[in-house]
C-alpha cells in the first residue's frame, strides 16, 4: 500500500499545500539568505504529509457533496489549503525542537538542522515556523480553531517535558496522547469545523476528532514498537500491543459513524498504512475486519 494511492482523492490539494508552504517560506526568508538556506535544508526532504491529509480528508468527508475542485479560487478552498499547510508548519517546528532535545543528528535520512547549524539556529527556526503558523491561522480561522491549536501546542510541550523524565507505561501513554494524539485530533477537528462552519453535523465532527486522536495513538505506538531500542516498548510490549489493538478498534468505530465516501475510505487506508509500515507488527497485529471492508470499497 502506497501513500500516493491513499492520497489519490486529494492529490491536487496536496500539491497546492506544497506550493503554499513554499510561498510562506519565501515570504518568511525574504531578504535573508541565511534563513533561506536553513529552511531549504529542512524542507528539501519532504515528509509523509499525514497531518495535512487528515485536514483535507476530514473536511471533504463532511463536504463531499460540495467539494471544490483543485482549481477553485474560492475563499473556502483557500482557507482549507492554508489550514492544511499550517499543520505541516507546526509539525515541522516541533520536529526541529525535538531534534535539539534528542540531540539527533539525522532527520529523514539527512543531517538535522541542529547538526548543520547548531542548536540555537534550530530552535529559532522552529520558533519562526510556529509564529508564522499562528499568524496565518489568525487570517483564515475563527477564535475556536486558534484556541484549539494553542491548547494543542501547549499539550505537545507538556508531553515533551514529561518525556525528558523517566516514566512507566501510564506516563508513556499520557506522553503519546499529549505529543501526537492531540495534534492528529486537531487536524481532523479543525478540518471538519472549516467544512461545517454552521455546525450542522456535530456528531460527525466529534467522530472525526476522536478518530484523529485514536489514529495518532496508533501511529506513535506502531512507530515505537518498530524501534527495537525503545525501552518502554521492550519492557511493556504486551501492554503496548494491547493499547495499539484497542486504539485501532476505536478508530474504526469512529469511522463507521461517518457517511460513506472515498474520503472516509482513505482515512481507513491510512489507518492500515501506519500499522503495515511498522515491521514486524504487520504480521502480529490484526486490523479490524470492518476496516478491511472499508478499504476494499476503493479497490
Amino acid at each position: 500500500m502506497k501513500l500516493e494511492d491513499i492520497y489519490q482523492p486529494i492529490a491536487g490539494e496536496l500539491l497546492n499545500v506544497e506550493q503554499f508552504i513554499k510561498e510562506q517560506l519565501r515570504l518568511l526568508c525574504r531578504r535573508d539568505d541565511f534563513a533561506d538556506k536553513v529552511f531549504r535544508s529542512f524542507f528539501h526532504a519532504p515528509g509523509k504529509k499525514l497531518r495535512p491529509s487528515l485536514v483535507l480528508l476530514s473536511a471533504y468527508t463532511l463536504q463531499q457533496n460540495n467539494t471544490p475542485a483543485s482549481s477553485d479560487t474560492s475563499s473556502s478552498y483557500h482557507r482549507l489549503i492554508a489550514l492544511a499547510a499550517i499543520t505541516e508548519l507546526v509539525h515541522s517546528a516541533s520536529l526541529m525542537h525535538d531534534d535539539v532535545l534528542d540531540e539527533a543528528s539525522l532527520r529523514r535520512g539527512h543531517p538535522s538542522l541542529n547538526a548543520l547549524f547548531g542548536n540555537k539556529v534550530a530552535i529559532l527556526a522552529g520558533d519562526m515556523l510556529y509564529s508564522q503558523a499562528f499568524d496565518l491561522l489568525a487570517e483564515i480561522a475563527g477564535d475556536r480553531i486558534i484556541r484549539l491549536l494553542a491548547q494543542c501546542v501547549r499539550r505537545m510541550c507538556r508531553g515533551e517535558i514529561s518525556n525528558l523524565q523517566g516514566h512507566d507505561f501510564g506516563a508513556y501513554r499520557a506522553i503519546i496522547e499529549d505529543k501526537t494524539s492531540s495534534f492528529m485530533a486537531f487536524c481532523c477537528q479543525a478540518g471538519a469545523w472549516l467544512a461545517d462552519a454552521q455546525g450542522e453535523n456535530p456528531q460527525h465532527i466529534e467522530a472525526l476528532s476522536q478518530f484523529g486522536f485514536c489514529f495518532g495513538t496508533v501511529y506513535q505506538l506502531a512507530d515505537d514498537l518498530g524501534d527495537q531500542d525503545d525501552a518502554i516498548t521492550l519492557a511493556c510490549r504486551d501492554q503496548v500491543i494491547d493499547l495499539l489493538e484497542k486504539s485501532i478498534r476505536q478508530a474504526e468505530y469512529h469511522l463507521q459513524g461517518l457517511p460513506p465516501s472515498v474520503y472516509r475510505t482513505s482515512l481507513a487506508m491510512l489507518l492500515q498504512y501506519v500499522v503495515s509500515k511498522s515491521e514486524p507488527l504487520a504480521e502480529n497485529v490484526a486490523l479490524p475486519v470492518a476496516s478491511m471492508e472499508l478499504v476494499e470499497q476503493r479497490c
